[in-house]
């Protein structure tokens, strides 16, 4: 059988294998807890799947040669040793550790937010982490599918190359530098196994993705189909799991949608729609579960009353100190002031750097307009641009933490000004000066561009280069931390600060006098009496 492996790399196989395995890891952990068990039926489920692939004879892209097959390599050990030291996440010893621990342990338990609040946060990836953290194997629990994802994400940035090949620019080729401006920034973060680096290395990753299948679209018009663009829009409803503040990212589905809407195909419509609720609906299960809420810890579409349902109030003042922090400020009433009071503060409050990104992306949003006039009507890549810019003015207009973010801020600029480069280029001849200036000048720019950031980033490995993390990641920090006792079970609480890590289990900040024990056992979930 041949596959249209043209609109389809190796990485995108892989990516497309880590949204299943993150739905597997949900479903599985509403009946059990994700562990040794989860990965044998996994294996076993893979293992059928190959075996029917192979004796289908079906193949979806070339093998390797040596070369690449050492470069692959290569890229594998640098982004591995990102991932083993470095900053560890505030957050990640807060909440994210104890979350993870929770799936390990138990799966989801019900009325979980009611003992950590911020157990309420569902993410997706806490669920994958818990898949690949193999704490059945030795204890600690590893944390590096962020950077798998990472690798995979500079992977698709590496075909930027091709210029130096066949000496053309695209689109896709300058916004690319917003993927590679973000791995180095993250390089010495993505230790952590926070779900920002799992959302906004899968945004970019799809929103260049939807330009290559553009740019490849345009130049053969036979690809030009609504099959062309399921993989991301699959991926678009995928990453509002990982992080609900990327949802804008579902406009994507709009391009095959409007496709199959105009060709009729009523029951290619059905199938998606009914894939599409795989992916999302076992996070809204989750959700109810843990914190009897859909989108906890906003208080929106209020459908159900469980016994184990996190109060109204509090839900509101958790999700308001969340805009507040977001906005620089260190209390839940900031979420209440209007944009003329809190922007100039914000705005104010922000570093060099991140104020000249942010600047900069607000002149890029000006360029869709100009965009739209010069090639003469909407087309489908105005389709990605808006998809972008939504979750750009979403993030601004919400929770504006430079680091819930950074993907969207670093991305869009690349991106847009990417478009007005490639119709300079399409409708300005070899020989005319514009399209020239720019054919020159963008690999130099991307070589000094790259070569900055990788003399940085070599600093770091000097640096960092003696850290015992050869063979096993940095693991979560430890905390002092006196035990309580509720209903017969020990719940630690720290004796300063919030911080409790990923050993001392379970734990939380702050504990109620009216939390309890819903039944005899922590897998019985907690309630308020």
């Amino acid at each position: 059988m041949k596959i249209q492996h043209r609109l389809l790399a190796p990485e995108d196989f892989c990516l497309c294998g880590i949204m299943l395995a993150t739905v597997y890891a949900q479903i599985f952990s509403l009946f059990s807890n994700v562990g040794l068990a989860a990965n044998i039926v996994l294996i076993l489920i893979t293992a059928a799947c190959a075996y029917f692939l192979f004796k289908s004879r079906i193949h979806f892209f070339e093998k390797p040669g040596p070369l690449l097959c050492t470069i692959l390599i290569v890229l594998a050990v640098i982004m591995s040793y990102g991932c083993s030291r470095g900053y560890f996440h505030y957050d990640s010893d807060l909440y994210h550790g104890q979350s993870i621990r929770w799936i390990e342990e138990y799966g989801v338990v019900k009325g979980l937010a009611l003992l950590h609040m911020r157990l309420g946060y569902n993410s997706s990836s806490f669920a994958l982490s818990a898949l690949y953290s193999f704490s059945f194997l030795n204890g600690q629990s590893f944390h590096a599918v962020q950077g798998y994802i990472a690798l995979l994400l500079l992977i698709k940035c590496l075909r930027v190359f091709h210029v130096f090949k066949d000496r053309k620019i695209h689109m896709s080729d300058v916004a690319r530098i917003g993927g590679f401006y973000y791995l180095f920034n993250i390089y010495d973060e993505m230790v952590a196994p926070a779900s920002d680096y799992f959302a906004m290395t899968t945004f970019i990753f799809c929103i260049i993705k939807c330009v290559d299948i553009y740019e490849q679209c345009t130049s053969d018009t036979s690809l030009y189909t609504e099959e062309s663009y399921v993989f991301p829009a699959l991926l678009s409803v995928y990453i509002p799991t990982v992080k609900l503040s990327a949802a804008p990212a579902v406009l994507i589905v709009l391009i095959p949608v409007v496709m199959l809407i105009k060709s009729k195909k009523w029951w290619r419509i059905g199938l998606y729609a009914v894939i599409s609720l795989i992916i999302a609906v076992p996070l809204f299960i989750r959700n109810y579960i843990l914190s009897g809420r859909l989108f906890y810890p906003s208080t929106a579409l209020d459908l159900f009353d469980p016994a184990w349902k996190i109060p109204a109030s509090a839900a509101a003042l958790d999700s308001a100190y969340i805009v507040g922090f977001g906005r620089g400020y260190n209390f839940a009433e900031a979420a209440e002031y209007p944009f003329s009071q809190w922007f100039p503060h914000w705005f104010a409050s922000l570093g060099r750097s991140d104020l000249l990104i942010f600047v900069v992306c607000l002149v890029s949003v000006l360029i869709l307009p100009l965009s739209i006039i010069l090639r003469k009507g909407f087309k489908t890549i105005h389709v990605i641009e808006i998809t972008a810019i939504s979750a750009f003015l979403f993030w601004l207009v919400s929770a504006p933490l430079v680091r819930y973010g950074m993907g969207f801020l670093l991305l869009l600029p690349p991106l847009m000004s990417g478009d007005l480069a490639a119709f300079i280029i399409e409708k300005s001849p070899k020989e005319k000066s514009a399209g020239r200036l720019i054919r020159v000048c963008f690999p130099v720019i991307l070589l000094a561009f790259l070569g900055f950031k990788c003399f940085a980033t070599l600093k770091y490995i000097a640096g960092s280069i003696s850290a015992p993390y050869y063979l096993v990641q940095r693991d979560y920090n430890d905390y002092d931390c006196i035990a309580v006792n509720i209903d017969g079970i020990d719940v630690y609480v720290p004796t300063e600060g919030d911080q409790t890590g990923y050993y001392l289990f379970p734990s939380t900040p702050e504990l109620s006098d009216d939390l309890h024990l819903s039944g005899d056992s922590l897998k019985d979930g907690f309630v308020l009496r």
